[in-house]
């Protein structure tokens, strides 16, 4: 490894990796400890241990082996390309394409190989790879897992945000491609994707991986934006209604909306008044009971406009008004409507009795006029 490592410091570029693309430019350089790479040569392990180089020529630190960029189609030329990196953000427009990108390198010396029996030889090795394909969202991580029966497992992850706006992602066909010094460019399954895939060099599929800088493998596939038609919506929220103390009512109105914009409001208080301002304050002419109910004017992404019927009965209310000076209500006299039973007698008794008082009262009045 020392002295393998010391010729690819003079001629990074010219790996016969093809271009160096294929293990993809710039990083994101991790904190946790590891083999410093040296154009003098340096010891590694006699054992599998895997990306766990810093200060690689050509692709940085190791441990970020998950990355990803836009893409162009073209794997054969880095002229046509931009490098690799653990994150970008992009536009995601419709149709766009990125590369999915994961980096594979069995650290350990390669004089421990011995044809393939060596203590240096990672077995079992087998590459997992996850990606969001099919769910809308904005922001999307890509992963992959490195394992092996005799090495410690590796993951890591690259992220692609768009902007905010919600987007779908699926898989360009056949885009799943693996490559290595040993055998070239392969095909392999879409089912890699979200799956696991045996890895190994210098036998393809083997799943023996040598230790050495020669049998570095790369596994590359391509997703395509979709965009994602968000419904267009809007509704009246919330009308807030207040009876203030001169007797007048007070309306004000909002609205939400998805994906729409609001150009209007209207107030009807209910007794004919309807008036287009979100905020109004009204003077009912008579006592009663009225309904006040609001409403929004949307205008959709497509550009028509609709005045939207509320659902919510926090957009509609009732208010009674009540006359400033209640009426005073006088009990009606009622007359009997059955006589007295008084006959003849009776009625010179009533009589004589109504004479005698008047007589008496006559009489007090007298006395007490001349006795001063």
């Amino acid at each position: 490894m020392k002295n393998l490592i010391k010729s690819v410091a003079t001629g990074a570029a010219a790996l016969v990796f093809g271009a160096t693309l294929v293990f993809g430019l710039g990083s994101t350089a991790q904190a946790a400890s590891c083999y410093q790479y040296n154009a003098n040569g340096f010891p590694t392990s006699q054992t599998p241990v895997f990306n766990n180089i810093c200060g690689v020529p050509g692709y940085g630190d190791e441990r970020d082996f998950v990355r990803i960029r836009p893409s162009t189609g073209d794997d054969t030329s880095t002229s046509n390309n931009a490098a690799y990196a653990d994150t970008i953000t992009s536009a995601c427009t419709d149709g766009a394409e990125f590369d999915v990108h994961t980096y594979i390198h069995n650290d350990a010396e390669p004089e421990y190989n011995n044809n393939g029996s060596g203590s240096a030889v990672a077995h079992d090795v087998q590459l997992a790879m996850s990606a969001p394909l099919g769910k809308t969202a904005s922001s999307f991580t890509f992963g992959s897992t490195i394992s092996a029966s005799n090495a410690a497992t590796v993951s890591d992850t690259a992220t692609l945000n768009c902007s905010g706006q919600p987007i779908q992602l699926s898989l360009v066909p056949s885009t799943v491609k693996i490559y290595a010094q040993s055998y070239g460019y392969k095909s392999l399954s879409d089912s890699a994707v979200n799956g696991t895939t045996k890895i190994g060099d210098p036998t393809f599929g083997s799943g023996d991986e040598w230790g050495c800088w020669n049998y570095r493998v790369a596994v590359v596939y391509e997703v395509v934006v979709h965009k994602v038609e968000v419904p267009s919506t809007g509704v009246c929220k919330e009308a807030a209604i207040e009876v203030n103390k001169n007797g007048s009512v007070s309306v004000s109105v909002t609205g939400e909306t998805s994906n729409a914009t609001i150009v209007g409001y209207k107030i009807d208080f209910g007794d004919h008044t309807v008036v287009y301002q979100q905020s109004a304050t009204h003077t009912y002419a008579q006592a009663g009971k009225y309904v006040i109910t609001a409403y929004v004017e949307v205008q959709y992404a497509n550009g028509s406009k609709q005045w939207v019927v509320p659902t919510s009965s926090a957009c509609q209310g009732s208010v009674t008004i009540t006359p400033s000076t209640p009426p005073i209500v006088t009990p009606p006299v009622t007359p009997p409507t059955v006589l007295p039973s008084t006959g003849p007698a009776g009625l010179v008794g009533l009589f004589a009795g109504t004479s005698g008082l008047g007589t008496i009262g006559h009489l007090l009045y007298r006395r007490r006029r001349y006795n001063r």
